[in-house]
């Protein structure tokens, strides 16, 4: 029953244009019927957006020619740690030593260890975070390309998971707890951790800390063109790769309106995931959606802060950088506590408007910034805010995951 409901839903509308007036009314009473009586089983209005995601795997050539040092592991790196520890205790001859930092060649075992990786991720990780973990349906999955479509609401947490288990990486155990309730799941099923992941008693490699991936992703309304929102997904998941520079994402939210806000983002700077999502770009986007959607904090400071943040100095005025960083800062954390209907919660909203004008600032002012990217703070800050407030919209954010992780 429950899977025929978008079938007789769509049925429904489409009988609206017809041209006899009686079925109209009649069509009409039906559909406001059924729309009803999902909003009380579901306690919630039904969702009209839907979001698609693209992730592709950075450079995969690279990998698996070697072409680059970053690629191409010496011999030393390829060994246990305690052999390494050993050789570097027992042995001082320069030859032993030059030898175990030479580049290892491309071999046959390493294209087998990078496809088992890419295999753990495509068959076993994806669609368990996809579609266990979240509320979503994997659509394809091959080696380093993922193709999925999810809830609006666990669109942060699926793009966060998928990057991290590609990767086998995750906050170390004294800030896994804050990690894993940022995402709004839990680690009960999931361990990630030193290029390995583990499910369900399982050990699967995957593929490291120093690969990436890059991903794109679209919120559209449900009667949005699918070819032009899929055109939209194509170009946000290059928009990551280029304007982002790699090891980034892009959302693009297209609105029924005919509106679109964007943003493209590293997924965690300069910052090591290992040391805590929290202070990371794709932590700071979970942070504001998770604030703009209480009820304590108005929605309306994102649109006021978009609306004085254009009237400020730009940073070439100041002597000191320090000093437009703190401008930035101060002022989004006033309007943040000040849009805080709840006392005990004013300094924590303080917290998370200073907090995003220094990741702003460090956005627009990283060494690894690539040139395609001309944004400012400022800039990057409208593009937080604007994502994060219409994730954040009534009924979109999901207090408590049911899915049972078997």
């Amino acid at each position: 029953m429950v899977r025929k409901l978008p079938i007789y839903l769509d049925t429904l509308r489409e009988r609206l244009g017809s041209p006899d007036p009686r079925e109209r009314e009649q069509t009409e009473q039906a559909l406001a019927l059924a729309e009803a009586d999902i909003e009380t089983v579901l306690g919630v209005k039904p969702e009209t957006y839907y979001a698609l995601i693209m992730l592709d795997g950075d450079k995969m050539g690279a990998w698996l020619s070697g072409g680059k040092d970053v690629y191409a592991p010496s011999y030393q790196q390829t060994w246990h740690e305690q052999i390494r520890n050993k050789v570097a205790e027992k042995f001082e001859q320069e030859d032993l030593k030059r030898y175990a930092a030479a580049k290892r060649p491309v071999s046959p075992s390493r294209h087998i260890a990078i496809s088992s990786a890419l295999n753990s991720f495509a068959l076993h990780l994806a669609p368990y975070v996809v579609e266990t973990v979240c509320k979503g349906k994997l659509i394809y999955a091959g080696g380093d390309d993922v193709l999925a479509m999810v809830s609006v609401d666990d669109l942060l947490p699926v793009l966060a998971l998928l990057r991290l288990a590609y990767s086998g990486v995750f906050p170390s155990d004294e800030v896994s707890r804050h990690a894993w309730r940022l995402l709004g799941v839990d680690n009960a099923r999931l361990d990630l951790r030193k290029g390995h992941a583990r499910l369900r008693n399982r050990l699967y490699r995957v593929m490291g800390n120093k690969a990436t991936a890059s991903a794109g992703a679209v919120v559209a309304h449900h009667s949005a063109p699918l070819g032009a929102v899929l055109r939209q997904l194509r170009d946000a998941e290059k928009q990551a790769k280029n304007r982002g520079g790699r090891d980034a994402f892009a959302i693009r939210v297209l609105k029924r309106s005919g509106g679109m806000v964007e943003l493209v983002s590293r997924w965690f700077g300069d910052l090591d995931p290992a040391q805590g999502l929290e202070s990371t770009p794709i932590g700071m986007l979970l942070r504001l959606r998770e604030a703009l959607a209480n009820p304590h904090l108005s929605r309306r400071v994102a649109y006021l802060a978009q609306s004085w943040l254009p009237q400020l100095p730009p940073p070439g005025e100041f002597s000191d950088p320090a000093l437009y960083e703190k401008l930035l800062a101060d002022n989004l954390a006033y309007q943040f506590a000040r849009q805080c209907q709840k006392e005990s919660d004013k300094q924590q909203a303080a917290d998370l408007g200073r907090g995003l004008g220094k990741l702003a600032v460090a956005l627009a002012g990283s060494s690894s910034k690539p040139e395609e990217d001309k944004r400012t703070a400022t800039g990057i800050i409208r593009d937080f805010l604007a994502v994060a407030e219409f994730l954040a919209r009534e009924d979109r954010v999901d207090t408590g995951k049911e899915n049972s992780h078997d």
